[in-house]
């Protein structure tokens, strides 16, 4: 269920649409949305309920009749919105008081929730598609700029000025890199900063890329960035880059450490743009540093493969199912 008109067919699942338009997003919407969803759930009489996303979903999923409930944490759920309020931390309280289980994707986030509850957590990743699981399309030619390929709304958080002044560093320094920046870019202010730095020549924004053409992207990039600077649940994109043989460089803030290749890839301050230029100037120095960063990359990223991880869901499912860990948890 889903008040997301654009949802696409999912092979093996029902979508049941929430609202019948785009006219609005407000989160009124969601209560607008709770006798459809009640009605939905006493029809279909489910065994379990899953709940994703500690916010407005997480509420509707809360108020209705559930003979088993499992609520699923993200990120900015139970990162963010419940430090910004005593409201929303009594709220984030109340959605996992309601479920039977509760489930994150990373033991960082798994320690974040345990601040709202004294039940175990289960840490149930996102997996990694077979598609970014592809060959690598070949190094650059020599005397070619760094391919370096960022995915990631372009907002304060994702660290994109970091990213634009250590271009701008590296360029002083006569090593020239090429970003391909995928994601919103909310009133162009990323466009305009490449600009004001001097390097809008050396960055591509695309807003939007399918899992095919992504995969596609990583397997003719070099590098893979994520220099966020305050909060990250995880970084999918960094395991989906990484098994695409891409070493990646990120930022020492949340997840990110979990997801990244200590021994192919590289950790830097968040906000620190020399770091960060130096880290990609040693992958743009060294083509053989680069090269055997590769296979370290891939192996990494299968533990998120999804014939890996996806049995961690079946097994929380599998226990309430069975009438056991009710109200309870399993730590993985």
């Amino acid at each position: 269920m889903s008040l997301n008109t654009d949802i696409q067919n999912v092979n093996g699942a029902v979508i049941h649409p929430l609202r019948a338009s785009k006219a609005s997003s407000a989160k009124r919407d969601y209560l607008r949305a709770l006798p459809r969803v009640w009605r939905e759930v006493r029809r279909i009489r489910p065994d379990i309920l899953h709940v994703h996303y500690g916010g407005g979903y997480g509420l509707l999923g809360s108020l209705v009749p559930a003979r088993r409930r499992v609520l699923s944490l993200w990120g900015s759920d139970v990162l963010v919105a419940p430090r910004k309020s005593a409201f929303r931390s009594l709220l984030l309280r109340w959605m996992i008081s309601r479920s039977d289980a509760v489930c994150v994707n990373s033991l960082h986030l798994a320690e974040a929730a345990s601040l709202y509850t004294s039940r175990s957590v289960n840490v149930t990743y996102f997996g990694v598609s077979p598609e970014f699981f592809c060959d690598h399309g070949g190094e650059r030619p020599v005397g070619s700029p760094l391919r370096i390929v960022m995915v990631k709304n372009l907002d304060e958080n994702s660290g994109i000025t970091t990213l634009l002044s250590a271009i701008q560093a590296a360029a002083k320094a006569g090593i020239d890199l090429h970003l391909k920046a995928v994601g919103r870019d909310s009133n162009g202010w990323a466009r305009s900063m490449a600009a004001s730095l001097g390097v809008a020549n050396s960055v591509e924004f695309v807003e939007f890329l399918r899992e095919s053409e992504l995969s596609r992207v990583f397997s003719q990039s070099d590098v893979y960035v994520q220099p966020t600077r305050y909060t990250e649940g995880f970084g999918l994109a960094v395991a989906e880059a990484q098994a695409a043989g891409l070493p990646a460089v990120v930022s020492s803030v949340g997840g990110l450490i979990e997801a990244v290749d200590l021994v192919g890839g590289s950790v830097v301050p968040p906000g620190d743009p020399v770091s960060l230029s130096q880290a990609l100037i040693s992958y743009a120095a060294d083509m053989s540093l680069l090269v055997g960063a590769r296979e370290s990359a891939r192996r990494h990223a299968k533990k998120y493969a999804w014939e890996v991880v996806a049995p961690a869901m079946d097994e929380v499912y599998r226990r309430l199912h069975e009438g056991c860990g009710s109200r309870g948890g399993q730590r993985r």
